[in-house]
């Protein structure tokens, strides 16, 4: 999983060779030297997520606020959502974002995207 951690069993000994100095997918990409970034138009303070992502490793983390920024830089248009910003303005942002690192060379990176949207479905017959 992407958060997920190595199992561990008290009493119980595990001898892997190599050993793997490993978390998650996050450590594994840092080791590889990925650019690690979360993005998310949602406020990230809720339950610390921003600090969670941070001890994960993340380099770049991308809430609400500084979508909106990122944004309004590029003088794109902004869009609320009913909880966070709309996937119109989320999606702008990852594709700039998705742009912006491969302008920055040939380091691989690594990005989280999280689109929150609560919507009714509608089935035609």
């Amino acid at each position: 999983t992407l958060f997920g951690t190595f199992p561990f069993l008290q009493g119980v000994g595990v001898s892997l060779r190599p050993p793997l100095d490993l978390r998650g997918l996050p450590q594994l990409l840092k080791k590889k030297k990925y650019t690690l970034t979360f993005v998310s138009g949602v406020k990230l303070t809720w339950d610390n997520w921003h600090g969670f992502l941070q001890h994960q490793g993340f380099d770049k983390i991308f809430d609400d606020k500084a979508i909106i920024k990122h944004l309004q830089e590029r003088s794109e248009n902004v869009t609320p959502g009913s909880w966070g910003l709309a996937d119109a303005s989320n999606f702008n942002a990852l594709g700039n974002i998705v742009l912006d690192q491969h302008r920055n060379g040939p380091k691989p990176f690594f990005i989280d995207f999280y689109s929150f949207r609560l919507a009714s479905l509608s089935l035609r017959s």
